[in-house]
């Protein structure tokens, strides 16, 4: 999948790899990092590709995530 990003600490963003898993969306976190939020779509013109099953894209979105620690 296309259009992930990770957010760390400071706004500091990365691309982040992303699957499908039957009906949810996998994704990838690098050991060791640490990210506060999940974005899809994000950019003024982003390259992203998530439809759902009638063929509809998928809006921006961005996900706080929950530290295990």
């Amino acid at each position: 999948m296309r259009g992930f990003q990770l957010v760390g600490d400071y706004g500091v963003t990365v691309p982040a790899a992303a699957t499908i898993r039957g009906d949810s969306v996998a994704v990838a976190v690098p050991a060791g990092a640490k990210p506060r939020r999940v974005r899809y779509a994000w950019d003024d013109y982003p390259d992203c590709n998530l439809v759902n099953g009638e063929g509809l894209p998928c809006g921006p979105f961005q996900l706080a995530l929950s530290s295990a620690d």
